[in-house]
Parts: structure tokens; C-alpha cells; sequence
């Protein structure tokens, strides 16, 4: 019997049957929803990603610092700096940057925090049994991936699309603001994440719609609006820049797949692929049994959020997919092998009806999990007993580095300075003084490091040039009064490619207008003497075919510039949009068409943008020999090459361009001044007045105005 007291609208109700008290089970309730939160809390203290990489004078720890330096400058990403990391990016830097450490730790403690909470609220509406499986796994893997930051975000936007999907009244809306906030991050930090945020809300809105909830369906773009354009703002970005940073993002993520593509050994293409599968199966055969008269998401009612939920997860796979295997190393595709599982697993939100379809998905989702799980193992970790203590390692450690900052930041502080002890260059920065700088080739952190006068080109690593548009943003800021007077020259190309493809326009800019001055181990320095751009005049073109040698006219002077059109065919375009190009490789070839001179790697933009021919400039003493008069070499013939299976994917003859470079007149005569240069795509001349902002200005149109 219930006896309502005066209070009972506090919720005092006493069952005298069994003497249950309220009080308790309201306790108890409570005690239940913050358990969740608070296994979120051990979670993520084991996968903090902690700025502890050690400093390896590369082309990665000079990616990291020109995004602290542009942070700390304030340049303006997209026009300034052109790349797929954007304002934010400096804060998931693996390496340790003493003015930023203290915001760079905040940031990465809320964000693990706010994915491992995600992850926890997915398993707590699962059955214990599968609720263990998820938190256990995704703790398990999280910990021993690195680097895991894009893993960690990849994650994040998973779970909270999910609970976004699932949740209801209040519930929803604290989902929704944890999904945008997560989502406009993750664009903040890097561009890739722009296609996985918007088909997660796309799929969200449109589920909400056909649950005609017109007002979730339009609060959320308009959250995801509203935040990007604050975080935008207050990272010192203008509005103006949204534009070419994303379009000059979209360039660089396409050339990244068709360029820097990496095969890997043969065990990670075939447990990936077996794993992609495998995940893709348990999706589809849960998708169509769904059950519209269980509890929970009941997606069977309409069977177009049965689609949209199905098309969601499976696009989510495939963008991960394709960032793992566009280079399929340790690096990359561990993003593939931590995040299935979780994806695989979190499946289990959608009822099923059939009995049967319920056993075989969910023998198909621990199939994945044990292979991902199994591969990771095997390729990634020293042993299984290791795996399993890292991540009781990694809190303990984690915890020391929060219970004792000043500690750890005096340790990393010593390796910082110890790392810009051993890329000092005394001679150099004698030299050049307080002099603007530039770096050509992938090490940057080389000026940064030894606190010269930085002046980054847009596109400041020179293997990011994928094509002739990106290579043209880096040839007009040379021509602009922003350019810099001193480069440190490295020619070292990366994946194996020949050298005078990647920054080709730059490098015949330097060529024609830049002196040396001095070599300190690694570099040359090179300084500004004119302004001339290129002038091209055709000497030869024809068609060949693949794997024939073609004569190279005779040029003993100067530079030959030899432009290739290598097409693929209709099974080459489809590869392409499903995994990767087939590589292609150019050799060259001594007078007596009997001595190979050098073979490399050639992607076809890079080929198709141009680049020096003859004098054959392999490694950077062949450009000081070149800037000298000595020992130049000057190859006689070139070839395009394919393996017998690459044949496949290309069409079998390919259009080439010799042309020999001039000087044209010289675009300015001195860097004071009004200066006027041609937008490449552009039939219209512009012309700027001096100041500090001109070249980016200039960038910017470039940047705005796209060919079609």
C-alpha cells in the first residue's frame, strides 16, 4: 500500500510492502548514471596523447613547428599557410613546445575526457556483456595506437553521432552540443575532419527529420555554423579565409592520395581489407533485420533511417579506409585497426528481429574485432604482455605528468634545447643576421629552431607541391615583395620520388634567380639576386609510349623543362576513388641509351605539372655544381615506366612537352615599391602596393578564384 505524504511531490514515497525507501533508490540512480562518468574518467587518463615525442630533426617535427609558429605569428591559414591543418592544429602536437604547453594540455585533457565519456554512454545502453567488450577494447587499443589524436577524434564523433541518434528530450540536446563541439574541433584541427563532420550531421538531420523533430533537424547545422565560426574567430582567423583554406585543403587531400601513396607490407593491405569487410558485412546484414518493435532506435519503422543510419556507418568506415591505406604503414593504419571495433560493436544499438541475422552479425562483429585486435598485436606491439600493461603504464604515467607538471616540463624542456643545440648552424645565421628565411625541401624546424627570420612560403613543405596549382601559390609568392631573402636548400625528396618534381616551379625560380652563398651541413644557402619569372620555349612534343626511351633535345646551357600527360584509364579512375593510383616511375638514360642514369618515383600530377629535366639534379650537390659551372650532368633520354600488373590502370601512351627556360623580363626591380604579377588562371594583371599583408592579399585572390 502507498501512503502519499504532504512531501510527496519531493519524491518521499515509502512502500510499506517492502520497505524501499526512495531516498535510496534515488541514490542508487544517481550513483548508476555517474558510474559511467566515472569509468570516462579512468579511461581517458590512459590515453591522453602527452607531447613526449622525442625531437627527430624531420620533416614531421618541422610539420609541428611551423604550425606553433604560424599560431604564434598569426597567419592566416588557408592564404598565408596553405594546408590540411588549420588553426588548431598546434594543439595535438606530439612534440613538446614550451610557450604553448600549458593551453596544448588543457585542450587534450577536456578532449580525451569528452571521447572516452561518448564511448562510455554507448556501452552503458548495451548489455553488460557487450558493454565490457567496448570499453575494454577501445581502452585497449587507444592506449597502444600512437599517435592516436586522429583515432581518439575519429572515435569521438562516432559515439556522439550515436548518442545523438538514440538519445531523447534534455539528453539530446547535451548529445547534440558534445557532437558539434567535437565535430567543429576536429576541423579546427586538421580539414580531413570536415566530410566525416558533415555526413555524421547530415545523417543526424535527416533521421531527425523522419522522426519529425523539425527543430533538432535545423538547431544542429546551425550549432555546427555557429561554433566553427567562433573557434575561427578566435583563433585570430578572418571570415574571408574559411574559403581558400578549405578549397586549398581539398587540393592538397586530393594530391595526397594520388602522390604520397604507400603500399606497406602485404599482411596490413590483406588483415585491413579482410577487416573492412568484415565490418561492412555485420553492418549491412544488422541494417536489414532491423526490428521496429524493440526498445531503442527503432529505425524499421521507416526504412530510410534504416539507410541513412546504414549509409552513415559505412561511409565513416571508407573515409577511415582511405586514410589508412593511402599509406599503409604503422602510422596510418592503426587509425583503421582501433576505430572498427568500436564502430563494429557500437551496431549493437539497433535491434534485431531475426534470430539468426542477430547470431551471424554479431559473429561477424567479434570476427573483426579479434582480427583488428590479432594484427595490432602482431605488427604493432613487442609482446602481448606488454599490450596489456600499457595501459596501466600510460595512466601511471599520465597521472605523474598531471600530479607533477613542473617536472615533466623541465625534462621536455631540456630535449628541447638539446634539439636546438644539435640543428644549430652558426655560419649560416652569421650570415643572413635578422635577413628573412626561407627553407626549401621538408626541413623547416631547422629556422625555427635557430630563431631566424622565418618567411614561409604558402605551401611550406616542398613534397606537398602535388600539383601545378599548389605549385603556383609557392612560384608567386617568390615573385612577390613578401619573398624572402635567403633560402636554406635541401634537395631531399621523400618516398623515393626524383627530387626536381616536388616545389618543381620553385626550384627553376631558384635556379634562375638565386646565388649561392654558402654550404653548412645540411644546406646550401642560396640568396635572392633577381626577379625574373620563367619563359618556356617549345622545343619538342609527341606522344610515346610507356617503358620507351625518348630522346631529350640537345641543351648545354641553362634548364630543359619537361612536362608529361600520363592519363589512366576507366580501371585506374576507379582504383583511384576506391584505394590508390598505381605507381609510375621515370628513369633517365646516359648518351648511349645503354646507362641508367637515375630511376624514381613520378606521380602523375607531379608529371603532368612539370618539372627540370636536364641538368639532372639528384641530390643537393648537384644543384651547387649546377649554380657553379661543375661537373653538371645532362641526361640524353628519359622513360616513363610501369610494372607489368600497373599497365593495367594506364593508358599506354602518354603526351610530353620539352620546353628550354629563359628569363622573362624581371618582375620588380627592387622590393620597394609597387609590384604586379599574373594570377596563373587568371587573364587579368594585379597590382599591390608594398605592406606587410601584400603577398598574402594576392595569395588570397589567387586562392578565391579557382580554374574549373
Amino acid at each position: 500500500m502507498v501512503f502519499e505524504k504532504p512531501f510527496a511531490s519531493r519524491a518521499h514515497l515509502i512502500f510499506y510492502g517492502n520497505l524501499v525507501d526512495l531516498h535510496i533508490t534515488a541514490r542508487r540512480q544517481h550513483f548508476t548514471c555517474l558510474f559511467p562518468l566515472m569509468i570516462a574518467l579512468l579511461a581517458s587518463l590512459t590515453f591522453i596523447p602527452v607531447p613526449r615525442q622525442p625531437y627527430l630533426l624531420d620533416d614531421s617535427l618541422s610539420e609541428k613547428t611551423v604550425l606553433s609558429y604560424a599560431h604564434q605569428q598569426g597567419w592566416h591559414f588557408g592564404t598565408d599557410i596553405v594546408f590540411t591543418y588549420g588553426p588548431w592544429g598546434y594543439l595535438v602536437n606530439r612534440h613538446f613546445i614550451p610557450d604553448q604547453y600549458v593551453m596544448q594540455m588543457v585542450v587534450l585533457i577536456l578532449l580525451s575526457l569528452l571521447v572516452a565519456t561518448g564511448v562510455c554512454l554507448v556501452a552503458w545502453r548495451l548489455t553488460p556483456l557487450w558493454r565490457l567488450l567496448i570499453v575494454t577494447l577501445f581502452v585497449h587499443l587507444t592506449a597502444n595506437i600512437d599517435p592516436r589524436t586522429d583515432l581518439i577524434i575519429y572515435s569521438g564523433i562516432l559515439c556522439w553521432g550515436w548518442l545523438c541518434l538514440v538519445a531523447s528530450g534534455g539528453s539530446l540536446l547535451f548529445c547534440l552540443f558534445c557532437f558539434a563541439l567535437i565535430a567543429v574541433f576536429g576541423i579546427m584541427v586538421k580539414a580531413n575532419f570536415l566530410f566525416v563532420a558533415l555526413i555524421s550531421s547530415l545523417t543526424i538531420s535527416i533521421d531527425s527529420l523522419l522522426k519529425k523533430r523539425v527543430a533538432v533537424a535545423i538547431l544542429l547545422p546551425l550549432a555546427l555554423g555557429a561554433f566553427l565560426t567562433l573557434a575561427w574567430l578566435s583563433a585570430g582567423q578572418s571570415l574571408l579565409q574559411l574559403r581558400p583554406f578549405f578549397s586549398n585543403s581539398w587540393l592538397i587531400i586530393q594530391g595526397y592520395d594520388q602522390v604520397v601513396g604507400l603500399d606497406g607490407p602485404a599482411t596490413f593491405r590483406t588483415r585491413g581489407l579482410l577487416v573492412t569487410i568484415l565490418g561492412l558485412s555485420a553492418i549491412a546484414i544488422r541494417a536489414l533485420a532491423v526490428d521496429p518493435s524493440m526498445p531503442g532506435i527503432s529505425l524499421g519503422r521507416i526504412p530510410w533511417r534504416t539507410a541513412a543510419v546504414t549509409a552513415w556507418l559505412s561511409l565513416l568506415l571508407f573515409v577511415v579506409w582511405k586514410h589508412a591505406f593511402v599509406r599503409a604503414d604503422l602510422y596510418h593504419m592503426g587509425f583503421l585497426f582501433g576505430l572498427v571495433p568500436l564502430l563494429v560493436l557500437s551496431i549493437e544499438l539497433l535491434p534485431c528481429s531475426s534470430p539468426n541475422a542477430l547470431l551471424f552479425s554479431r559473429c561477424l562483429a567479434v570476427a573483426c574485432c579479434a582480427m583488428a585486435v590479432l594484427t595490432v598485436q602482431s605488427l604493432f606491439f613487442s609482446s602481448f604482455k606488454s599490450s596489456l600493461a600499457q595501459p596501466f603504464i600510460s595512466l601511471r604515467a599520465n597521472l605523474a605528468v598531471l600530479w607533477r607538471p613542473s617536472v615533466f616540463q623541465q625534462h621536455r624542456r631540456q630535449k628541447y634545447e638539446e634539439a636546438r643545440s644539435a640543428a644549430r648552424l652558426p655560419g649560416i645565421s652569421e650570415k643572413i643576421g635578422q635577413s628573412t628565411v626561407d627553407v626549401f625541401g621538408q626541413e623547416q624546424c631547422y629556422a625555427i629552431l635557430n630563431n631566424f627570420n622565418y618567411r614561409a612560403r604558402p605551401v611550406f613543405q616542398s613534397y606537398l607541391t602535388f600539383n601545378d596549382r599548389l605549385a603556383r601559390l609557392n612560384e608567386q609568392f617568390y615573385l612577390s615583395a613578401g619573398a624572402p631573402q635567403y633560402v636554406l636548400f635541401r634537395l631531399n625528396a621523400s618516398d623515393r620520388n626524383f627530387p626536381p618534381l616536388e616545389d618543381a616551379l620553385l626550384l627553376r625560380h631558384l635556379l634562375l634567380n638565386f646565388s649561392l652563398v654558402m654550404a653548412e651541413a645540411p644546406f646550401l644557402l642560396l640568396e635572392s639576386k633577381t626577379f625574373h619569372s620563367a619563359k618556356l620555349k617549345l622545343q619538342h612534343q609527341a606522344s610515346a609510349s610507356l617503358n620507351e626511351a625518348v630522346p631529350l633535345p640537345e641543351n648545354n646551357e641553362g634548364c630543359s623543362w619537361l612536362e608529361v600527360s600520363l592519363e589512366p584509364n576507366w580501371l585506374g579512375r576507379l582504383r583511384q576513388i576506391i584505394y590508390k593510383p598505381a605507381k609510375t616511375r621515370i628513369s633517365f638514360w646516359a648518351g648511349d641509351m645503354k646507362k641508367i642514369l637515375s630511376r624514381s618515383g613520378a606521380p602523375a600530377p607531379m608529371l603532368r605539372a612539370g618539372f627540370i629535366a636536364s641538368p639532372l639534379l639528384l641530390k643537393t650537390q648537384d644543384v651547387s655544381n649546377y649554380l657553379n659551372g661543375t661537373n653538371v650532368i645532362r641526361p640524353a633520354a628519359f622513360s616513363i615506366e610501369l610494372s607489368s600488373e600497373a599497365q593495367r590502370y594506364w593508358k599506354p601512351t602518354f603526351l610530353f612537352r620539352v620546353y628550354s627556360v629563359e628569363k622573362e623580363m624581371e618582375v620588380r626591380a627592387k622590393r620597394q615599391g609597387s609590384f604586379e604579377f599574373q594570377v596563373p588562371w587568371q587573364t587579368n594583371h594585379l597590382t599591390f602596393l608594398t605592406g606587410k599583408s601584400n603577398w598574402r592579399s594576392a595569395l588570397q585572390c589567387a586562392s578565391a578564384s579557382p580554374p574549373p
